[in-house]
């Protein structure tokens, strides 16, 4: 024993803290899921990403939620569009159920150049 005795016990302590970080540190780690989202353009990677912080961290602030609208909007029309345009020309041909419905694809896909922003949804 000696004069080390005081360093070497504090040694000791220092030692034994950083030991439990580390094994606190691993537990962390392996809890941790790590995901790789693989794909090509435009195929939903970072949707996926957006979801999950959605569904688990903070969701989106009001500004960001008001940003989206616009983009939501654009997909729907883009989505009824190609819907819609594809039923004559995929075989066999897809028929409204309710003819009487004609008019609000023939209005759509008239006025499906005007510009997103000037774009009025009808009623």
């Amino acid at each position: 024993m000696g004069c080390f005795s005081n360093r070497e016990d504090e040694a000791k302590k220092i030692s034994k803290k950083i030991d439990m970080n580390i094994s606190k540190d691993k537990v962390s780690y392996r809890a941790t899921h790590r995901l790789l989202l693989l794909g090509a353009g435009e195929s939903g990677k970072s949707t996926i990403v957006k979801q999950m912080r959605i569904l688990h961290v903070d969701g989106f602030n009001e500004t960001e939620k008001k940003e989206k609208i616009e983009d939501i909007k654009k997909n729907i029309k883009e989505g009824i569009l190609t819907i819609t345009g594809a039923m004559k020309t995929i075989v066999p041909p897809v028929k409204l159920e309710n003819p009487a419905n004609q008019w609000r694809i023939d209005w759509l896909h008239d006025n499906a150049t005007v510009d997103d922003n000037d774009f009025t949804y009808p009623e």
